[in-house]
């Protein structure tokens, strides 16, 4: 077994070396990053709520103009009804004889 390197020291070799330097320029990066990440997540979030409320807003707009012309149908056929129940009543003239 002489020359031949372990198992356990060939991890030892290989393992990196950590400094305290190094994991605190990781945890910032890292910390970086996620506040990088929630910015943009809230900025996404605030869009999309305003996206939202805009096409809300064009919903109510075209419910108010579908109400509005629901009720001229109403009104043009009531008096379009109207129209035709004086004619009902009226006497036809009688065609001149020429």
């Amino acid at each position: 077994m002489g020359d031949s390197p372990s198992a356990a020291q060939i991890f030892l070799e290989q393992r990196p070396e950590y400094t305290m330097e190094g994991v605190v320029s990781f945890l910032r990066t890292s910390a970086l990053c996620h506040d990088q990440e929630a910015s943009e997540w809230a900025r996404d979030r605030r869009q999309l709520h305003e996206r939202v409320q805009a096409l809300e807003q064009r919903c109510e707009a075209h419910r108010h103009v579908e109400e509005d012309l629901v009720r001229r149908i109403k009104m043009l056929e009531f008096a379009l009804e109207r129209e035709r129940q004086g004619r009902a009543v009226l006497p036809q003239p009688e065609p001149s004889a020429a």
